[in-house]
């Protein structure tokens, strides 16, 4: 009897080690069951990673939950488990970034995972967006799901601008303006065959390299890529920017103008171009006002020298002047006192703008420094520290003395387009430029 309890506890504990085994190595669909897998959370990269590590990548507001073990990355949705391979071996370097949005307009939400996926000389990263769009199955189950992915990697862009779209740069007759057109790759880019200003697509403009020493500008050669990104702005859109390059003729300095920016949607396992997001937007110091927006009605405005006696010692030569004042919104015609300014505008009777140049008069026996003027060392700036593309803007183009009916010397500074009142609040005029 005692055998027999014997082999009958041993029987026993064998069955009760083979369950324990078969139930320590299945693996359920919900966290509950993964209770006996090892959980760790990155703070930093692990030295080494054990077998059968699960590793918590990062935890969201969202209820999502992204876990990586060994080569696969998990994805746990509060609901169950999802995994997927080939992601980036540099995901445990930094923390994922989630973007939950209805990114497609399908009026459902998809997550985008920003990764990181390129290590820079200074230490920072380069990411590649992962884009998962749930799908239902077949019979529109709500239980019955999963995720497809998308990667729309770091390089995304060079295929956005070789496959989807259409650039050309076009020097316009005014050489000082430079125009970057953009378009759809299905269309063709149309010109105002008098202007040279694009019709139907977008784009911007910025100002050509300028030689200082005769004051033309320079042709363009050619342009290049300098470098791009694709990220995620703060209003969650997928954004492309590319920074581009400018060669000329006639000099070997490279000019950074601005960068190409457009913003894009998920279609299918690609991306498409959203419609109307695409520009050029210029730096600072090549800004120039948008070309399409001109002068439809003439106008003028004319400040006549109110202190006719006033003058500034020294030669009879203009060659120092600065002043500001006030264009839309004031009075057609108006006299002041220049001899309130320190600089040789006291040496003018008037100042004369319209839609297309600004005039200055001289005094008789006065006359304008010609060298300044032919290397076009003057500036024409309105609206000055007010931003926008309507802001501050840089206007002249070109220049030349004559003498008038009153035999007085007279400078006329032309625009580089025809400018709206609307358009020029404020001018500020620099004789040399500075």
């Amino acid at each position: 009897m005692k055998y027999f309890l014997r082999i009958l506890l041993v029987l026993v504990l064998s069955v009760a080690v083979v369950f324990g085994v078969y139930f320590a190595n299945t693996r359920g669909e919900t966290t509950g069951q993964n209770a006996d897998v090892t959980l760790t959370t990155v703070t930093k990269p692990p030295v080494t990673e054990i077998k059968d590590d699960k590793i918590l990548l990062a935890e969201y507001e969202e209820g999502f939950k992204l876990y990586k073990q060994n080569d696969l990355i998990i994805l746990n949705d509060g609901k169950r488990d999802f995994e997927f391979d080939g992601w980036s071996k540099l995901i445990t370097e930094e923390r994922p970034v989630l973007y939950y949005h209805d990114f497609d307009k399908d009026k459902e939400k998809e997550l985008i995972f920003e990764v990181a996926s390129r290590q820079l000389e200074d230490g920072n990263f380069e990411h590649d967006l992962y884009y998962l769009d749930k799908n239902s199955g077949k019979y529109g189950d709500k239980d019955d799901y999963k995720y497809s992915v998308s990667l729309i990697s770091r390089n995304k862009w060079i295929f956005v601008l070789k496959e989807l779209l259409i650039e050309e740069m076009t020097q316009l007759k005014c050489d000082k303006i430079v125009q970057f057109a953009m378009i759809s790759g299905l269309e063709t880019i149309r010109y105002n065959k008098d202007t040279g200003v694009n019709l139907n697509g977008y784009g911007g403009y910025f100002r050509a390299l300028q030689n200082k020493k005769t004051g033309e500008y320079y042709k363009v050669n050619d342009w290049s890529i300098d470098r791009g990104k694709i990220y995620i702005n703060d209003k969650n859109k997928i954004c492309c920017k590319v920074y581009i390059n400018v060669t000329y003729h006639g000099t070997d300095q490279i000019q950074k103008p601005g960068y190409i920016y457009l913003e894009l949607f998920p279609k299918g396992d690609g991306v498409q171009i959203t419609p109307r997001s695409m520009i050029f937007r210029s730096f600072d110091d090549s800004k120039v006002s948008p070309q399409h927006n001109v002068a439809y009605n003439n106008w003028s405005v004319i400040r006549e020298n109110l202190a006719m006696d006033s003058y500034t010692t020294g030669d009879k030569v203009i060659d120092w002047v600065s002043f500001n004042m006030n264009v839309n919104g004031t009075a057609s015609y108006s006299k002041i006192d220049f001899g309130t300014n320190d600089t040789e505008i006291r040496n003018c009777v008037a100042i004369d703008i319209n839609q297309n140049r600004i005039r200055l008069v001289a005094k008789n026996g006065y006359e304008f420094d010609e060298d300044m003027v032919k290397r076009r060392d003057f500036s024409v700036v309105v609206n000055e520290k007010t931003p926008g593309d309507f802001g501050e803007n840089e206007i002249s183009y070109d220049g030349k003395i004559f003498v008038d009916q009153n035999n007085r010397q007279v400078l006329e500074i032309t625009f580089d387009k025809s400018y709206p009142i609307g358009e020029i609040n404020t001018l500020k005029f620099n004789l040399p430029a500075q």
